[in-house]
């Protein structure tokens, strides 16, 4: 609990950012999420944080940008296969097909932000400062 005139801050990656679109690779492969859990994205969103906390705190809002740079998707793939828990993790659960299935969504997701001779993906997240009432 946030005492009055408490500070909140919250750095929540947004439905639509880079992050977002990897957890859409690897939903197919991961099991169904228990019913009512949501979605970890809502948080990225400014009305689902307003509708959980307007009524109590004084809000400011800004979308600001995290960008991954990296030379290729399989420079993207070894490194969160390798260091990101859950990527780690799904990996290592699945028999060679599904894993190469799911390196290849991988990368050909990543290989789409290419410019400039490497990979620049978006990865947009909503800043939500607060201060209790």
């Amino acid at each position: 609990m946030t005492r009055p005139e408490g500070r909140i801050a919250l750095a929540c990656w947004t439905p639509e950012s880079g992050l977002a679109k990897l957890f859409d690779v690897m939903r197919p492969f991961q099991p169904t999420p228990p019913p009512g859990l949501g979605n970890q994205f809502d948080w990225g969103r400014e009305d689902y944080v307003r509708d959980l906390l307007d009524d109590h705190f004084e809000l400011e809002f800004e979308e600001l940008e995290s960008p991954l740079e990296m030379d290729s998707g399989e420079a993207v793939w070894e490194l969160w296969v390798r260091d990101y828990g859950p990527t780690k993790v799904l990996a290592g659960s699945l028999d060679d097909d599904k894993r190469e299935e799911l390196h290849r969504n991988f990368v050909e997701l990543h290989e789409r932000s290419r410019v400039n001779g490497g990979l620049r993906v978006s990865r947009t997240y909503l800043l939500t400062l607060g201060t209790r009432r």
